[in-house]
């Protein structure tokens, strides 16, 4: 072992080792400071910084602390150019964070369409659920984000899923008073 130390003979003294909290922090899905900075410059939409630090064998699938990957962040900030290298250099598009929110829902809370456009083009699940039933689509519902509405419907978003309040996306749209968006999942429920 380097720097002159002995190599650990119990448990106890391998569970002090740097090696150990190392090996320890990746299982438990935490990110180290290549993965960090990845997430940042994806937040930022700093593109070449992402591929430099891809090449440099950062993580692209690397979670922070809420289970948040770089394509999540990317997505929730609306960093198109981001996104689209995050997704060629193998990002998971349908990853969860700790409350099942995945890049796509990020995309919808915040009403970036192009983005949803292209996660979805690259596979993203449009009816996947969050941990109390919300869907991408309930999520731009609720946020009056007709157009990600529109997208999430080409791509074939099932209007009628429930949440866990058993509530579908009309009835939050009437809810929150967002006439635009219910007549569109009107329209859409006759089609079905």
């Amino acid at each position: 072992m380097p720097w002159g130390r002995k190599v650990p003979r119990s448990i106890a003294q391998w569970c002090q080792t740097p090696v150990f909290v190392l090996a320890l922090c990746l299982v438990a899905g935490c990110s180290t400071a290549i993965d960090t900075r990845l997430m940042s410059a994806a937040s930022n939409d700093n593109v070449g910084a992402v591929k430099a630090l891809l090449g440099q064998g950062a993580n692209v699938n690397a979670r922070d602390e809420h289970g948040q990957t770089a394509l999540y962040h990317a997505s929730w900030k609306g960093r198109t150019e981001a996104v689209k290298v995050l997704l060629d250099a193998g990002a998971d598009v349908n990853a969860g964070n700790h409350v099942g929110g995945t890049a796509l829902m990020g995309a919808a809370w915040n009403g970036r369409a192009e983005i949803a456009r292209a996660l979805i083009a690259r596979g993203a699940d449009v009816n996947a659920r969050n941990s109390v039933g919300g869907t991408a689509m309930m999520i731009a519902v609720t946020q009056g984000h007709a157009e990600v509405v529109r997208t999430l419907l080409k791509a074939g978003a099932d209007v009628r899923a429930k949440n866990d309040r058993g509530l579908t996306a009309l009835n939050l749209a009437v809810a929150s008073g967002r006439r635009e968006i219910a007549e569109l999942l009107v329209r859409a429920g006759e089609r079905e």
